[in-house]
Order: C-alpha cells, then sequence, then structure tokens
C-alpha cells in the first residue's frame, strides 16, 4: 500500500468512531434542545484534522503503538494529510480555536463556511519572490468530511424584485425574479472535543448549478450561455479572498460572502422549525455569530427569509433579528471593514439591498431624535453614505453584542474608530479576548520537541536565526515586495563568510497550521511588532507564549494581556504607545525624514534598499524606501513608525540577548509565559488553599500574585475581624456573603480581575466549607485561602469539600533562594548550570560552603533571611526566629483538647534531644521519664498534621510502594526549617565562624535535618530511613523516585566513608541502581555513589535523575 492508501485508512477507521459520537452528539441534542450558535466565518483554518481528532479521542498514543507493531509510524501517516484550504491567517485559525473549544465545553454549535477547493493559494517561493500557485487539497479527496446533499439550499443572484398583492395575506408582498440560481450544498466535518465524546459539526458550502449544462443554447452556438450556471457556481467556491483590484473580484467575493451566509440561514430556520412552530422564539434556541464584517450580510437576509418567506411584518422580523444576531469585530484598520458599491449591491442583491436601504432610513431617524441636526453624526454613523454600503455599521446597528477581540483593541474601537456607535449604544460593547487551542499548539505541536544544547561562545553579537513565515493576499503588490525582501536579505546574510553562523533568516515557505506548530514549539522568542493601535488581538503571540517564548513587542493587541499575565519584567517591549500613534495620526508632529537625516545607521539600512546591496535591481525595492520616506498622496510617509520605532527595537533586542545569556532567568521567564498564573487562567480553577507553618510567606505571596495578575485585591483576615464569620454561618448563597464582605469591608471585587483573600481560616470551618458553593456555583471569583494550622483544620475530613479545592504547599526557602535573597545570584545560577559530575572549582565551593554555614544560621524562614540578608544584624535575626517559635508555643494552645497542650510543648521541645542521640530514633522517654505512646501519639500528631515537623518512618525493606514497608513502631521526627533547629537548640550563631562545628554540632543534628528538608520539597513521596539493630547499621534517609529506591547517607564533614551504604547494597544488591552521599565533600560518582556537596542539596533531583 502506498503512503496515501495507509493514510485514508487510518483516517476511516477513526472516522468510524467519530461518527458514532457524532450521532449520539446528535440525538442528545434533539433530545435536550440547547441554544444552537452559528459560527459563520469566510475562512476556518482548521489544520491537519487526523492527529487533533486521536489527540481529543484521548486515543492518540494506543493508536501509535497500534501502528508501531504494524511497522508503521503515524508521524508520517499524518504528513500525507493537507491542511484543508478553508482559511488563511488568524481570522480562520481563531475560528477553528472556537469550534474545537465550543465542543470541548459541550455547546451546540455549527461553523459555517465554504469549501474552498483552492483555498487562497499554495505559496512557493522562485527567486525570492511569493508565487501563487492552486492548493489542490480535495485532489485525493478529504477522508473527514460528508457530502449532504439532502440540506442542499437555493441562493439566488441578480435579478429584480416585484410588489404583488396576495390576497392570502391581504397585502402586497416582495417577489424576487428574473434572478441566477445556485445551488448550495452542504459537507460537514466533525469538530470533536476533547475527551467528552461531543462531536459537534463544521458545515462548508460547495456550490452546484441548479441545470449543468444548457444543450439548446450549445446547439444554438451560444456555447458561453450553455456552461454559465456550471461556471457561476464553480467560481463562488473555487479561492479564497479572489483579487478585489477590480470590479469583478468585488463583485465574486460579494457573492461568495451572500452564498454561504443565505444557504446557513435557510438551513438554521429549516432546523429551528422541525421541533418548533413559533418563530417568533426563534432566539431563544439560535444565535448568529459573525465573525468579522464577511457575513454581515446575515442581518437583511434573515430580515428577508422572516418578512418574505415567514410572512413576518418589519418591526416583528427586526425584533428577532436583532435578539438572534452578534458581531465580532477583528480590525480597527478602516480599509478593511468592508464597504460595498451601492452600484453593485444592488444589482446583484435587489431585494436584500431594499431591506438594508429601510434599515438605513430607520436608523437614520434614530439618530436625528437623538442627536437633532448633528450631520456629521449621520455621516459617520449611517450604513449607506457616499454611494457605499457600510457592513460594520450594519453588523452593529443590528447586534445585540459587538466585542473587541483584546481589551486595547476594545478601547480604541470605544474611543475612536467607533466611538460614535459606542455612545449612542454601550450596552452593547464588550471584550472577548482571542484565545487558542492549547491542544494543538502545545500537546501536538510540540509532543517531539527534544531537549536542545545552547552554545555560548564569547562574542558581541549572539547567535540567532529570525524566522519569518507570511502569505501576501495576490493583489496586495507592496506585501510581496516585502517578502520578496525578506528573501533577499537571506541570501546576503546567509551567505556572507564574515558573519560566522552568527546570524541567520529563513523564510518558511506555504506558512500553514502544520508548519507552524513545529515553529512555535521550537522558538524562544515571541515577535510581535505590530505598531501599537493597529493589530486587533493576534493569537500567534498566545500560541508563543503557550510554548514558552518571552514576547517581544510593542504594546498592541493582546500583547498588552500577555504583558499583564507575565510582568513587565518577563517581556520585551518597545515602541510607541497607542495613544502616542493616534495623536501623531490626528495632529501631525511626525516626520521620518528627520530620523533618516541624523541616524547614521537608519539612514544606512535604508539605503541599501536601493544602492545593489539586497538586488543589482537597484529599483527593485524603491517603493519599499520611498513608503519610509516620502508621502504618496493620501498615504503619509511611514504610515506605521517603523523609523520610530527602530531604535527602540533594537535596544529590546540586546536586552533580549543578556537576558538569554541568564539561563536560570530565561527558563523562569519561559516557565512563567508557559505557565503564568496557571491557576488564575486555568478552566477547571478551584478556590485556591495555601498550606504550610505560620510565617512561611503565604499571605505575602497571595498578596503580591494579586498586584501582579488582577486589577485589584481584596483581603479578609478572619482572625482580626471574626465579625466576618457570621456572613458564612447564615447563608450559603455566595453573592450575598461576598455582598455582606464588600460592604463591611469597603473593599471592591469584581469577577475575574479581583484575587480575594481569605486568611486565618483555620477556625473557620464555614468559610472552608464555603469553598464548594465558590467552586460550584461562582468559579468567576477567584479564591485563595491561607491559615497558620491549616494543616489542623483539614486533618479532620468534614471541614472541608474534598475535590472542591486546588492546594499548594509553601516551605522554607531553599538555599537557592537564600543565595537569591542574600544578593548571591551568580552562585544561585551557577547550581542550576551544573549539568555534569565533576569537581566544583574552588572559585564556587568556597563561597558556597561559608553561605551554607550562613543558611544553618538563619533557616529558610522569609522574616530572618531578611533580617540577615537586608541588615546583617545578628540581634533581629534571632529576635525574629525567637519570635517564631514562640508564635508556634502560643498555637499549642489551641488544641482542642486542653490537656494536650503540655505534652505537645514537651514534644516539641524535646527534638533538639531526640536529635542529639547517636541512634535519632524518637523516644518517647526522651520527652518525659516514663512516658509511652499511647500518651502522647495524639500530642505528636497535632505537631506533624501542623506540618511544623517531619515524621520520618523505618522501612523494613527498599521495596515499591515504599510505604508498604513503614515500621510504624520506630520513627524520626525533624523539624522544619533547620534556623529553628538551631534556634532551639540554642546554639549560637558564634558557630558561624568556627570551622565546620555547624555542621558537626550534636551528631550532626543541623545537616541531617537540612537534608531531609530539601528532600521533602523535591520528591513526591516523603523520605523514609532503613536500620537494623544486630550487627548496627543505618541509611540516613531512602528516596523513592519514580520506580527507583535510593539509599542516602549524610555527613556532616569531609569524611565520606559509608559502612551503612556498603551494607545496604550487599543486602539489598539488586534493588540499589545507585546510592547517594551528601558530605561537605566535591561533586562526584566513585562506582555506583554519588557524591553530593551539601550546598548542593537542593538540586539532587535533578542530577540523579
Amino acid at each position: 500500500a502506498t503512503q496515501e492508501q495507509i493514510f485514508q485508512a487510518v483516517c476511516y477507521t477513526v472516522k468510524d468512531v467519530i461518527i458514532d459520537n457524532w450521532l449520539e452528539t446528535q440525538n442528545a441534542y434533539k433530545e435536550q434542545d440547547p441554544k444552537t450558535v452559528y459560527y459563520m466565518s469566510m475562512e476556518f483554518l482548521m489544520g491537519r484534522a487526523l492527529g487533533n481528532n486521536l489527540i481529543n479521542l484521548t486515543a492518540y498514543k494506543e493508536v501509535k503503538e497500534a501502528l508501531d507493531e504494524l511497522g508503521l509510524d503515524l508521524n508520517v501517516i499524518e504528513d500525507q494529510e493537507p491542511d484543508p484550504a478553508l482559511g488563511n491567517g488568524g481570522l480562520g485559525r481563531l475560528a477553528a480555536c472556537f469550534l474545537d473549544s465550543l465542543a470541548t465545553l459541550n455547546y451546540s454549535a455549527y461553523g459555517c463556511g465554504i469549501r474552498y477547493r483552492y483555498g487562497m493559494f499554495k505559496q512557493q517561493i522562485k527567486d525570492g519572490y511569493q508565487v501563487e500557485v492552486p492548493d489542490n487539497w480535495l485532489k485525493n479527496g478529504y477522508p473527514f468530511e460528508l457530502r449532504r446533499p439532502e440540506y442542499a439550499k437555493e441562493v439566488h443572484f441578480g435579478g429584480y424584485v416585484d410588489v404583488e398583492y396576495d390576497p392570502a395575506i391581504g397585502s402586497n408582498k416582495f417577489v424576487h425574479k428574473g434572478y441566477q440560481a445556485v445551488k448550495a450544498v452542504p459537507f460537514d466535518m466533525p469538530i470533536v472535543g476533547y475527551n467528552n465524546k461531543i462531536v459537534n459539526t463544521l458545515r462548508i458550502w460547495d456550490a452546484e448549478p441548479i441545470v449543468d449544462f444548457e444543450l439548446d443554447s450549445f446547439d444554438k452556438g451560444d456555447y458561453k450561455k450553455a456552461v454559465e450556471q456550471e461556471n457561476l457556481a464553480r467560481n463562488i467556491v473555487e479561492v479564497l479572498y479572489p483579487n478585489d483590484n477590480h470590479m469583478a473580484g468585488k463583485e465574486l467575493r460579494l457573492k461568495q460572502q451572500y452564498f454561504f451566509v443565505s444557504a446557513s440561514l435557510q438551513a438554521a430556520i429549516a432546523k429551528y422549525k422541525k421541533n418548533h412552530k413559533d418563530i417568533m422564539k426563534l432566539h431563544e434556541k439560535v444565535t448568529f455569530q459573525m465573525n468579522d464584517t464577511h457575513p454581515t450580510v446575515a442581518v437583511a437576509e434573515l430580515m428577508r427569509i422572516l418578512m418574505d418567506e415567514e410572512g413576518l411584518g418589519w418591526d416583528d422580523a427586526w425584533s428577532v433579528t436583532t435578539k438572534c444576531v452578534a458581531y465580532t469585530n477583528h480590525t480597527i484598520m478602516a480599509e478593511a471593514l468592508e464597504k460595498w458599491p451601492v452600484e453593485l449591491f444592488s444589482r446583484l442583491l435587489p431585494r436584500v439591498y431594499q431591506i438594508i436601504e429601510e434599515i438605513n432610513r430607520r436608523f437614520v431617524l434614530e439618530i436625528q431624535e437623538k442627536y437633532p441636526g448633528n450631520y456629521d453624526k449621520i455621516k459617520k454613523m449611517a450604513i449607506l453614505y457616499d454611494g457605499q454600503v457600510k457592513m460594520a455599521h450594519l453588523a452593529i446597528v443590528a447586534g445585540y453584542s459587538v466585542n473587541g477581540v483584546a481589551k486595547l483593541h476594545t478601547e480604541i474601537l470605544k474611543k475612536q474608530e467607533l466611538k460614535d456607535f459606542y455612545e449612542m449604544m454601550p450596552e452593547k460593547f464588550n471584550n472577548k479576548t482571542n484565545g487558542i487551542t492549547q491542544r494543538r499548539f502545545l500537546l501536538h505541536g510540540n509532543q517531539l520537541l527534544a531537549d536542545w544544547i545552547k552554545k555560548r561562545p564569547e562574542m558581541d553579537f549572539y547567535p540567532r536565526t529570525f524566522i519569518f513565515g507570511a502569505k501576501a493576499s495576490a493583489g496586495y503588490a507592496r506585501a510581496k515586495k516585502i517578502i520578496k525582501l525578506i528573501n533577499s536579505v537571506a541570501d546576503v546574510v546567509n551567505n556572507d563568510a564574515s558573519i560566522e553562523g552568527k546570524l541567520k533568516v529563513v523564510f518558511i515557505e506555504n506558512y500553514r497550521v502544520s508548519n507552524a506548530e513545529m515553529i512555535f514549539a521550537a522558538a524562544d522568542v515571541s515577535e510581535q511588532i505590530s505598531t501599537a493601535s493597529k493589530e486587533a488581538s493576534g493569537t500567534g503571540n498566545m500560541k508563543f507564549m503557550l510554548n514558552g517564548a518571552p514576547t517581544l513587542g510593542t504594546m498592541d493587541g493582546a500583547n498588552v494581556e500577555i504583558v499583564d499575565e507575565v510582568g513587565k519584567e518577563n517581556a520585551f517591549i518597545f515602541g510607541l504607545s497607542a495613544d502616542e500613534v493616534i495623536n501623531y495620526e490626528n495632529n501631525g508632529g511626525y516626520d521620518p525624514r528627520v530620523i533618516y537625516n541624523t541616524d547614521d545607521e537608519i539612514r544606512q539600512v535604508l539605503t541599501e534598499l536601493v544602492n545593489g546591496t539586497f538586488s543589482s535591481d537597484t529599483e527593485l525595492f524603491r517603493d519599499l524606501y520611498n513608503s519610509l520616506l516620502n508621502q504618496n498622496g493620501g498615504e503619509r510617509a511611514d504610515q506605521y513608525f517603523i523609523l520610530a520605532d527602530f531604535r527602540s527595537y533594537a535596544a529590546a533586542q540586546k536586552k533580549v540577548e543578556e537576558a538569554y545569556k541568564d539561563e536560570k532567568g530565561w527558563a523562569r521567564m519561559a516557565m512563567l509565559n508557559t505557565a503564568c498564573a496557571d491557576w488564575k487562567n486555568s478552566p477547571y480553577r478551584k478556590p485556591l488553599i495555601l498550606k504550610g507553618v505560620r510565617q512561611v510567606g503565604k499571605t505575602w505571596i497571595l498578596k503580591e500574585f494579586g498586584r501582579q495578575y488582577y486589577e485589584n485585591t481584596a483581603y479578609f483576615n478572619f482572625d482580626e475581624n471574626e465579625e466576618y464569620k457570621q456572613f458564612f454561618e447564615t447563608t450559603k448563597d455566595v453573592n450575598r456573603i461576598l455582598q455582606n464582605l464588600m460592604l463591611a469591608s469597603g473593599q471592591k471585587i469584581m469577577p475575574e480581575k479581583t484575587l480575594i483573600i481569605f486568611d486565618e481560616v483555620q477556625d473557620c470551618p464555614k468559610v472552608i466549607n464555603s469553598m464548594k458553593y465558590f467552586c460550584e456555583n461562582a468559579p468567576q471569583y477567584h479564591i485563595a485561602c491561607a491559615g497558620s494550622l491549616l494543616g489542623i483544620a483539614l486533618s479532620k475530613p468534614s471541614s472541608f469539600p474534598v475535590g472542591k479545592v486546588n492546594f499548594m504547599q509553601i516551605d522554607p526557602m531553599t538555599l537557592s533562594e537564600f543565595l537569591l535573597a542574600n544578593g548571591d545570584k551568580n552562585l544561585s545560577v551557577y547550581l542550576e548550570t551544573v549539568d555534569t559530575i565533576e569537581p566544583i572549582p574552588d572559585a564556587f565551593f568556597n563561597p558556597l560552603y561559608e553561605k551554607l554555614k550562613m543558611y544553618y544560621v538563619t533557616g529558610g524562614m522569609p522574616e530572618a533571611v531578611k533580617m540577615w540578608t537586608e541588615a546583617r544584624d545578628v540581634t533581629a535575626m534571632q529576635e525574629a526566629l525567637s519570635g517564631i517559635i514562640d508564635a508556634y508555643e502560643r498555637d499549642f494552645a489551641k488544641h482542642p483538647d486542653i490537656s494536650e497542650f503540655p505534652k505537645i510543648s514537651m514534644i516539641w521541645k524535646s527534638i533538639p534531644s531526640q536529635l542529639a542521640r547517636e541512634n535519632k530514633k524518637f523516644i518517647y522517654k526522651v520527652v518525659k521519664e516514663g512516658a509511652r505512646a499511647r500518651e502522647y501519639e495524639n500530642a505528636l500528631q497535632w505537631l506533624v498534621d501542623a506540618r511544623l515537623v517531619h515524621k520520618i518512618y523505618r522501612s523494613s525493606a527498599p521495596g515499591l510502594p515504599i510505604a508498604a514497608y513503614d515500621d510504624l513502631s520506630a520513627f524520626k521526627i525533624y523539624l522544619v526549617d533547620v534556623g529553628l533547629l538551631r534556634r532551639l537548640a540554642q546554639l549560637a550563631p558564634a558557630a558561624f565562624g568556627e570551622g565546620n562545628r555547624l555542621f558537626t554540632e550534636f551528631k550532626g543534628a543541623l545537616t541531617e535535618n537540612f537534608i531531609l528538608q530539601t528532600l521533602i520539597t523535591q520528591f513526591e513521596v516523603v523520605p523514609r530511613y532503613w536500620s537494623q539493630s544486630n550487627p548496627p547499621y543505618e541509611v540516613d534517609f531512602l528516596i523513592q523516585r519514580e520506580n527507583d529506591i535510593f539509599p542516602v547517607e549524610v555527613k556532616s564533614e569531609a569524611n565520606t566513608t559509608s559502612k551503612s551504604l556498603k551494607k545496604f547494597k550487599e543486602l539489598f544488591p539488586d534493588k540499589v541502581k545507585l546510592r547517594i552521599r551528601f558530605s561537605l565533600d566535591n561533586l562526584k560518582l566513585d562506582d555506583d555513589v554519588l557524591n553530593i556537596p551539601l550546598f548542593m542539596a537542593d538540586q539532587a533531583d535533578r542530577h540523579i535523575g
């Protein structure tokens, strides 16, 4: 079998599963009768379906494995699929992402578009020029589509309108006559929801002639008329966005738009009437979302159907229409807001034009009534003006909702481009920032992304590759010339030996979804460099962000919201602001020649456009050169302010270079861009509960999170304001609770925009329990809780709603974090970059050793660290630790059984003594002479639940899971923080200067506590220890990492004799792949013993792996 045959076979196998789900979905919709959205778009940039469908069916891995067994590669099979040529740019990709999301969220939805036979075009680059060739994606058929001739509709063009008296209704009616008719035949493509068995439909319309061939005309010699009907139908669906530089092109575009809109509306109303008799209630079950101005003829066509075919009067038809249609605006560029010549529109769609005339007449009367004598308002807002039909105005007047696609874009619409409409009907305007399908562009697109090694040679210019991908509309000469320039620059740069590989320019031919997936996954930087105020939203920026690429861009489109999410420090912003650009456009004051004449480098760059640097034809790029410097008719010089932004752009590139050299900082930015505010933006977000001991920094973290990622924070402390508890005791209505909190505190709470912090909730079971109702009934409110003894409260099964909250554990600062706080970023970064097992140079080893001793003194509690790192005040640091310990000891009294208070206190104070013993196994008699387990185990468990101590059980053997081998009668107890242990043991900071004394003090207890503290935060499973009594051997810790058990020995000096590790391997030779030793010796691997310096303990997981 050929690869194409294998591809078809796999697709039809998958399609069988999809069709079963498809039928079940349609049957369920029929039974449930939900409201259905018809998403009308001129383009749907779907991308390849096979891989996406398998992911959404959650069958990708299984199918890949099954094909592997047959000797077939799924990746090769996927590459046989052509990208369906149904779209071109962000508009179409957004439409595709919407359909995926609607199916995943269980909404009943249809996508409505055209089944283009050749799409926009397939781009080829020849001699650097774009060449358009047909994109024959249907050459071999398309397995994921179904022809549905039973739902075919007629669409009429041209002709004239007669008025006839209808005795049945006793009034005149309008009759369309003398028209040309085309048959619209739907092809349905399945849209598979993610892991929910929902399959919605993308319905794309093909055009067929009503009469295939007029033999009579042919016989009479009128050969053109013989095939006229066939040509009319074929032309409508031939290509996306035919060149409209001439009247024939404009006419074809308008035909396309009316063709799919009319067919879709007819089908939707027919579907509605199958189960509903009252057409006046259409809006209760149907809504039409118009994706940009292309489908906005739907307003008048729906009116035509309701009046001429359903018999409604004007007022009733208008009432239904204005409740059924909504409009998404994608651009503030005036040239992209469609306008049709009245002569063309009225000739091609005579009845529809009559209806638009009447809509306009009535709307102008409304304008005059609201703004009497203000003819400027009519000029700016009329649907018909200066011989043009303004489609955006039609959509706004009729739509119940008008949305922009990014926060900045929507504000510009309201304040500038559509200001008059906003002032007249502000209730219609809202923002819906564009989104993307993360599964395609992360789970699928980044699936095979391998780790790569970044070289760091010493050079002034950091090596980089610039990747370009774009298509220019066939009639857009300047855009095509820019593509030629990019390729000409690439020819020069890539073949210049003096550059020595430091710079490369690549242009991706025929840019489309399938190769975009790879580019998004591999890119390090996302360049989003539209002139501020010109890009509505953009979605490529989101796809790059999703894959970890920081944004280098202007404050335009969705970049604004991306920066809001990740913080300005995690993006590279340059250029004029939207306000500055708009001010120049309205008031003048910008002359690019000033920059050209005063900036030698910019002048050189522009000169190279016309001096033969990039082409022997010095006139080839003259138009681009002139556009930057010279006014041309009504076009301003440098209308996109490229020269004004250039220096700022170059400076931003320099910042990118410096940031990229900082591996840790860059990785942090990448992670923030991939998972920034992951909880905040997750569709599965639940109320968040932060767990951690008192004064570990929970409240600060939440307030800082709110400051960075929300418009405001509403903070409620239930310890300081106990009266707040009453609001939760009297009702479960979350809206009422929030209203009471706002009134009582004077704080503002806005859905999605406010972080609501409930602090000190440990003694408020009703507050904790209310999280269930916030999760289920009010997910639009973002709630985060914290409390000092939440571990105690949450240990009671009835005190919190299982499955209705997200948890996050906050632990004391690690040594790496301490280094950053102490101003030793170079040491912290060095630790992160060590990726080979070889000795640490003395230049790093010695200072890290000294910093570790400092950390033993301060520990990782933020207040103590702050006292040391900011003020170097030993006394203040000691007092901070004492204050924390005092607070903990006051908390002991909060045990519900007051008799447990002295027991908790005695156990707590005994811990230094317990750890000072040679055998650190916890002994109750150390707490109090004669003490027994049954008397003190509840008190000990209270400390464990409060997470003030860690309880480490003895393991009888290194089996999996490790918990199955716990000896519950033997355990060791460690403190939550090494600094607190030092203070509790009353070991003076002076030991800091006494050699290794800190490490060896009371049998190395500080060191062992420190290592346990680092292991707890790195490994999912709590460590154990192993010992035997005769002869006595003890391995300090056992760690379970996935399906391996590693024995760990802790040495407080450079002495690396490891008798217990040796004995452990003798007893369990098949269980030990690697033995771990932490000590003051250097990093090295001795046989199967990995020695990790103590100061590298919080990097252990990485080095073990």
